[in-house]
């Protein structure tokens, strides 16, 4: 049985995989005299360091805050600050977007574990089956608007490449629509240009599987990009009757929405475009008719 497929592999590829990726992605950079001691010293300083700490406890009835101010250390014995401890209630605090894909921290650079995964080789299938157990979107950039899949065609590892595909081709082949359109609305353009082991192009093999829905979904995505680019277009123009003519929902469809928010190649969707344009009167009307694109 793969690893990955028990229940100790799935725990400790969400809970240590970022971090150790990361880590041995240094030592082999950096080639220490004792890499062991590095990497321990890189993990210490990854748990102290990193910021997004996802809140324990999320199934009790009540989450408990901490808030206070920093803790300062000095050399010699580092005095707590005073914490105060607030109950809040789960509906206060915020509920976070939903997505098909499993949440995963991202560094500074915009790099998730994927990003350093996919630059490295690795065994056969234990990159598709690391993306199988974490079910990561294969959609995130990093600051240099790259995927994973980008980083492996630089690193000239046609084998990551592939494994990427084949796992965004068993997410279609499963009918599994929403990551799809998660995919797609985060300006992923490497899926209808997927083919399986047998050069069989996506569309055709998800209709093999007998994935109506889904069938149906990939011929439109031609479109929809289209489409979006037009809207895109009209944006840096200036014009607003043709970004609001575009946009206009076709039949209640939520047509609008999705191209309103639907981002690019460079992860911009219609708002990030008006501004960096400094259309001002079609921001005003994207954030005020599409609040989904702030």
């Amino acid at each position: 049985m793969p690893f990955f497929a028990t229940e100790e592999g799935r725990y400790l590829a969400s809970s240590l995989g970022d971090p150790l990726i990361k880590g041995l992605t240094e030592v082999a950079n950096k080639r220490p005299d004792d890499p062991i001691a590095f990497l321990a010293t890189y993990l210490y300083n990854f748990a102290n360091n990193r910021q997004n700490v996802q809140s324990r406890g999320k199934t009790q009835e009540n989450q408990q805050t901490i808030t206070g101010p920093p803790q300062e250390a000095d050399n010699n014995n580092a005095v707590p600050a005073t914490i105060e401890v607030v109950t809040v209630d789960p509906e206060d605090s915020g509920t976070e977007e939903e997505s098909a894909f499993n949440s995963t921290s991202r560094d500074e650079h915009g790099q998730s574990m994927l990003h350093f995964a996919a630059a490295r080789a690795h065994g056969r299938n234990a990159l598709f089956q690391l993306l199988v157990e974490t079910e990561i979107n294969v959609a995130y950039r990093d600051e240099l608007y790259r995927t994973a899949r980008d980083i492996s065609i630089q690193a000239n590892i046609p084998e990551n490449t592939q494994e990427i595909d084949r796992y965004v081709m068993s997410i279609a082949t499963k009918g599994d629509t929403d990551k799809l359109v998660e995919l797609l609305l985060d300006g992923y353009d490497h899926i209808t240009d997927i083919v399986d082991e047998n050069d069989v192009p996506i569309i055709e093999a998800v209709a093999q599987h007998n994935q109506p829905d889904t069938v149906s979904f990939l011929q439109s995505i031609l479109a929809f990009e289209e489409k979006r680019e037009r809207v895109h277009h009209a944006i840096r123009l200036g014009s607003i009757n043709d970004v609001t003519s575009l946009l206009a929902d076709e039949n209640d469809t939520g047509s609008g929405k999705l191209l309103a928010i639907g981002k690019n190649s460079y992860g911009r969707c219609s708002l990030h475009i008006a501004v960096l344009c400094q259309q001002e009167e079609i921001v005003d009307y994207l954030a005020n008719t599409f609040p989904d694109t702030l």
